[in-house]
């Protein structure tokens, strides 16, 4: 063997171990990221006694704001997981660009709908999402995402409880990917059976 091809293979396999070790380490370290901002928001969780389910209706223009996800990797866990707080991230943003934010209550805990509700509007477009970390919490899973667009930068927090997620039209058990049909009924997602709230959102 070389001398360059040797190099070359001590360079792929310090890579794999360093991304191994990343891979490793990514869960506990969310969690400890997670868990002050649970402690600082536990009066919040309270108001967290159901997921959220219904999708906001009326008072927007569907078509004032759109939202495109990116994905780093083409793991079909990714791109389900992904699709899972799609339409309740999209649907927060149409009601702040419509500022009727009453519609978005059921999405939000209440901290969080105070500080929507002292922001200005945000722009009619395209916004950028991209999913950042995630860890289960206690009874929470959280999640980080990056939502982007005409100067706005914001960093978002959601949390659902670990409870099945069942469908909206005959209770039985769904992924909650957006689009994906009820294995038992046949009908489709909407995404907002995901049952996702928003817990923080932090500008930059």
């Amino acid at each position: 063997m070389s001398p360059m091809a040797i190099v070359l293979f001590v360079c792929l396999a310090a890579g794999a171990v360093i991304l191994s070790m990343a891979v490793m380490l990514t869960p506990p370290l969310a969690r400890r990221q997670f868990g002050p901002q649970l402690l600082l928001h536990a009066e919040d969780l309270t108001a967290v006694d159901t997921d959220a389910y219904t999708p906001p209706r009326g008072g927007y223009r569907p078509d004032a704001i759109t939202l495109q996800t990116i994905q780093y990797g083409a793991q079909d866990w990714d791109r389900d997981f992904l699709q899972t707080f799609t339409a309740p991230v999209l649907a927060i943003m149409r009601v702040r660009e419509n500022t009727n934010l009453e519609m978005a209550r059921g999405y939000v805990v209440p901290s969080v709908y105070t500080w929507l509700a002292r922001q200005p509007e945000i722009f009619a477009g395209v916004y950028t999402m991209f999913f950042l970390t995630e860890a289960s919490v206690s009874e929470f899973q959280v999640v980080d995402i990056s939502v982007t667009g005409d100067h706005m930068d914001e960093t978002w927090t959601l949390l659902r409880r670990r409870n099945p997620i069942n469908c909206r039209t005959c209770g039985g058990s769904v992924s909650g990917v957006s689009g994906g049909p009820c294995r038992a009924c046949h009908s489709p997602c909407t995404g907002f059976e995901a049952g996702w709230r928003v817990l923080e959102i932090r500008r930059s």
